[in-house]
Formats: C-alpha cells, sequence, structure tokens
C-alpha cells in the first residue's frame, strides 16, 4: 500500500515549541483507540489532547494537538513506525504534485506568512 502522510507545524517563540495538528481525512483509522469505523492509517501518539474523531461525508477523521519541540522528531517517529508495522509506505513525491519530492524525502520546509502580524515563521 502507499500513502501519503503529512505534517503541519506550526512554530511560536524563540524556543519553538509546537502545537502539532494532526488532521487525516481520507478515511483512515488509530491506534489504541475503538476502531469500530477506523481503519490502521489514523495515529494518536502519547501526549494527544483534545483528540477528536468524526465522520464526515463517508470518510473518518481525527484532530488532535500535542505540544513537542521543533522538529517533532519523536512525534513524526511514532506516526512514522506506526504506518510502517500497518504496512504503509511513504510516497516519492509528492500526491497533490507529482515530480515534486514528498516531504518524507525533502525533510522540513520552512516559510514566512506574511498574512498574519507580526509575520510568523512557518515549518512545514
Amino acid at each position: 500500500m502507499n500513502a501519503a502522510w503529512r505534517h503541519t507545524i506550526l512554530a511560536a517563540n524563540k524556543l519553538r515549541p509546537l502545537i502539532l495538528p494532526i488532521a487525516f481525512v481520507l478515511g483512515f483509522g488509530a491506534c489504541n483507540q475503538d476502531t469500530a469505523f477506523r481503519t490502521d492509517a489514523l495515529i494518536v501518539c502519547p501526549g494527544a489532547e483534545a483528540v477528536t474523531w468524526r465522520k464526515f461525508r463517508g470518510t473518518d477523521q481525527l484532530a488532535y494537538r500535542m505540544k513537542v519541540e521543533y522538529p517533532a522528531e519523536g512525534t513524526i517517529a511514532c506516526i512514522s513506525k506506526k504506518l510502517s508495522e500497518n504496512g504503509w509506505q511513504p510516497l516519492k513525491e509528492d500526491f497533490w504534485n507529482p515530480g515534486l519530492p514528498s516531504s518524507h524525502v525533502r525533510g522540513w520546509a520552512q516559510f514566512a506568512d506574511a498574512s498574519v502580524d507580526p509575520e510568523a515563521t512557518v515549518d512545514s
């Protein structure tokens, strides 16, 4: 099986602690949760707060927050390990932009978000 997983991280201050929003749509599931309607691609790692599961238009959705230090290696390792154990493999190319390397291959990207005041740095 092939699956793309993405992690969007917003850095807020000099110490760069992160609040890691995890939200997957596309009909995936979870680990260590009631799996009555969930598959094995939605992962809740230790330390997750405000975990919510929803059904929307035939998809399972998971959202939660985590406070972790950039670059969130432990959380990414938790998600990657569990996905791998469940038979998932990371894509080499970005699902939405074929020909561009996936975040799994390229690593973290950074950009300035001028839509907020003061301007913020976004690590994704």
